[in-house]
């Protein structure tokens, strides 16, 4: 009760009264709506909800000594409304693009896959092939090596002597 320098009216203390209860009342509230948070947030672990809430008290204590009113945000789910026959469609011409741009990328990455594995395949027989003529000309040099070595013995076989 303010003291003035004149009587205090009876209504006035009423008054101050009624305003210490409604703050009382705002205390109270608020520490119920923490302590759910916080229960909140020990039962799932995550601490989204006491964050959120000790955030929203923070902004109401700071608005409310400022001498502002308090902040009150009722957030409502958005209604669905009909969509229009226009919008229908469009909604339905979306899908299709979709699906069929769908259906391209599919295949494209099928043809990518299978030229992948032909690429594959054709690496390995060049591979395999390379090694054969690898072994195959070492044969040759051997067997020229050889029939050289022949001819130095047998001299008469000379007719028959292949350069290749």
């Amino acid at each position: 009760m303010l003291n003035r320098g004149l009587l205090s009216h009876p209504t006035d203390t009423f008054t101050e009264k009624m305003e210490d209860v409604d703050t009382d009342l705002q205390i109270s509230s608020s520490q119920d709506s923490l302590m759910e948070a916080a229960l909140a947030a020990l039962g799932t672990g995550d601490m989204t909800p006491l964050v959120k809430e000790e955030l929203k008290l923070t902004i109401q204590s700071r608005r409310l000594a400022s001498g502002k009113g308090e902040l009150r945000v009722n957030f409502e789910p958005p209604t669905q409304s009909e969509l229009t026959e226009e919008e229908k469609v469009k909604v339905d011409r979306r899908r299709e693009q979709n699906r069929m741009a769908a259906q391209r990328f599919r295949q494209k990455q099928k043809t990518l896959g299978d030229r992948v594995q032909k690429v594959r395949g054709l690496e390995t027989d060049n591979t395999r092939l390379r090694a054969e003529l690898r072994l195959l000309r070492e044969e040759r040099d051997d067997l020229r090596r050889r029939l050289t070595e022949h001819l130095k013995v047998c001299p008469g076989v000379s007719l028959y002597v292949v350069n290749t």
